[in-house]
This record gives C-alpha cells, structure tokens and sequence, in this order.
C-alpha cells in the first residue's frame, strides 16, 4: 500500500466504530503484518493470492457474515 499508514493500520481504523467496515486482506505472504503469533487479528478476514472470482466473493460474504454475526 502507497504512503505512509499501513494497511493493518487502516483496515483497523475501518473497522471501528463509527464504520465498522468489513476487512479482507489478499496477500501472497503467509506471515504478513496482519498474523500476531500464527494468528490473524480479530475481524480480519485472509484471502490467498492467487484467487479466482469465486474464491473473493465466497470471502467477501465470510467477511460480512462474521460482522453481522459481531454487531448483533
């Protein structure tokens, strides 16, 4: 990502309130910043590159489930 703010720091901004928006990363490396301890964070939703147009909207729809699940 361009710039200075990281994406792990911006997809946790984003998932908090007031926007509470869903986070997937798409990354090539299995020990990105994102894995604490073989772990990903909490919200955070991985998708393996590479990947076909069903793998991401099959993500995307474990992303959003998991937060409507969070919310309610």
């Amino acid at each position: 990502m361009p710039g200075t703010v990281r994406s792990s720091e911006l997809a946790k901004l984003a998932s908090q309130p007031p926007h509470r928006a869903a986070v997937v990363f798409a990354s090539g490396y299995t020990r990105d910043i994102i894995f604490h301890e073989g772990r990903l964070d909490d919200g955070v939703t991985l998708l393996g590159k590479p990947y076909g147009f069903d793998d991401l909207a099959r993500t995307i729809r474990l992303a959003l489930d998991a937060r409507a699940r969070a919310m309610s």
